[in-house]
């Protein structure tokens, strides 16, 4: 807001030394355009924007190793005991979620179950070394736009 306060100050005053001089109702005329521009231009959008949640994405399960993951009503979060969050974000078009996978039993394949029909989901796989492998799982929708993406770290030890 004061960078506008400035931009604002400097005009008004170049207008105010160089119409001194000239009629005033020109001045007050130029005053009124530019301060009604200022204010189309620090107008608040219509739009409100909602907050990305699983409502809005569909993830009905994820499934590792044979077994059903349901996120909790309204978020991406999981609560089950194979699976510690180490971390979590929600934005307002993306979200990213990553678990540590803490089975005795290594994990060896994901899927994901969605209703959003628009929904495309990406299952990427890589070990990073001899100790560690990585799942991604990326949901992509178009209605609404916006991508989830599941992270989750098996320790092969």
């Amino acid at each position: 807001m004061s960078d506008l306060y400035f931009v604002f100050y400097f005009i008004f005053s170049t207008f105010v030394r160089l119409f001194t001089d000239y009629n005033l109702t020109i001045m007050k005329t130029l005053l009124f355009i530019i301060s009604a521009i200022l204010f189309v231009s620090c107008e608040k959008s219509e739009e409100n924007p909602v907050k990305l949640d699983n409502t809005q994405i569909g993830i009905e399960k994820i499934t590792l190793n044979g077994k059903d993951y349901a996120p909790n009503p309204g978020s991406f979060l999981i609560s089950a005991d194979d699976l510690k969050l180490t971390n979590a974000s929600v934005f307002w078009e993306s979200a990213t979620v990553e678990y540590y996978w803490i089975s005795t039993e290594e994990l060896s394949s994901v899927s994901v179950t969605c209703s959003n029909s628009t929904a495309l989901v990406e299952v990427n796989s890589a070990k990073s070394n001899q100790l560690w492998k990585i799942y991604t799982i990326t949901i992509t929708t178009t209605e609404p736009e916006a991508k989830v993406v599941y992270t989750i770290i098996d320790a092969l030890i």
